[in-house]
């Protein structure tokens, strides 16, 4: 171990199973969690009220939970090249977080790269938002080009076997506490957000109205899609018939039909290899490993449509995944 490590954390907003920063716990000495409130995650063009307070209560969360084992969340507005650039120089520190298949996160990717490699620091990427590495998997589509039906992409898929186990859930024992000098810095820089709420953001007032509206069935945050994961995969019955053609997510009394879980999902709340492996174990317990839930509208299914969508990004002209 030895060094500084920077965690971006924007679509990993979670301890378990988060293989990044695992790998800035076990490589680093010192570590700093960092979010970076972009555009494409927080600006009105692209994200709408509901939708950024849900995230913004993701990132609360996190925070709580990051304070309850002697560290922290720190936010900063603005570009994430630019700023995880600066500070990496600033602090001699490598940069960890996960590979994303969306054009333009793959875009900064190779910018921040490029900007910390003179100084010799190095951008971390592991894989987390997916169940395959997908550079593995695009690198077997036969032609280069996107696999044109699920079936396709599941023969491609076969190829790989099971999707790796969940890494280990993130504890006080694994992560350094943050060092107060480098936090009491960054908290002095003009793009440094105190607090994660729209107010200040600066975002219109329907945001500050959405933030402040009840949600019972949607609060944002991990330790909600843990709960909600837990309840889903506790009811066998439901998990074994689950069909997404007959569920819906608005019913009368505002509880959806459906798992619930993917605005979780979408944005690194849970992490799909843990659904997999809970879903996976249960139905196996049940029914044999030779079910066949990898049918479309099964809950495995909607997980590999999940797959081939993010395998197909790639290949769609100016596409903004938000």
């Amino acid at each position: 171990m030895g060094g500084t490590g920077i965690v971006w954390l924007r679509k990993n907003l979670r301890l378990h199973d988060n293989p990044s920063f695992k790998l800035a716990c076990e490589k680093c000495d010192v570590v700093i969690p960092l979010c970076v409130l972009d555009d494409l995650l927080v600006h009105p063009s692209f994200s709408s009220p509901v939708k950024t307070a849900f995230y913004l209560e993701s990132v609360v969360c996190l925070q709580e939970e990051l304070r309850a084992i002697h560290s922290d969340l720190l936010l900063l507005r603005g570009s994430p090249v630019d700023l995880l650039a600066s500070l990496s120089k600033q602090l001699q520190a490598s940069v960890y977080t996960e590979f994303d298949a969306e054009p333009e996160l793959r875009r900064w990717h190779k910018l921040l790269a490029r900007a910390i490699q003179p100084s010799g620091e190095q951008l971390h990427l592991c894989i987390g938002n997916s169940m395959y590495d997908l550079e593995r998997l695009l690198s077997r589509l036969p032609s280069g080009r996107a696999p044109a039906r699920q079936s396709e992409f599941m023969k491609l898929v076969s190829t790989l076997g099971l999707p790796e186990k969940p890494v280990d859930t993130l504890t006080s024992k694994d992560l350094p506490s943050l060092d107060k000098d480098i936090a009491k810095d960054i908290m002095q820089m003009r793009e440094f957000v105190p607090e994660a709420c729209p107010a200040a953001l600066d975002l219109p007032d329907e945001y500050t109205e959405a933030w402040e509206m009840p949600r019972r069935h949607w609060q944002g945050g991990e330790v909600v899609g843990l709960a909600k994961l837990a309840s889903f995969v506790g009811d066998t019955d439901a998990l074994a018939r689950f069909n997404k053609a007959a569920s819906s997510p608005a019913t009368d009394d505002g509880r959806p039909s459906t798992s619930g879980l993917s605005p979780y999902l979408a944005i690194g709340c849970l992490s799909v290899r843990t659904i997999v492996a809970e879903v996976t174990g249960i139905l196996s317990s049940l029914v044999g490993p030779h079910h066949g839930l990898h049918c479309g509208n099964s809950v495995l299914g909607q997980l590999f449509l999940r797959e081939f969508f993010l395998v197909s990004v790639p290949f769609i002209l100016f596409y903004v995944w938000t």
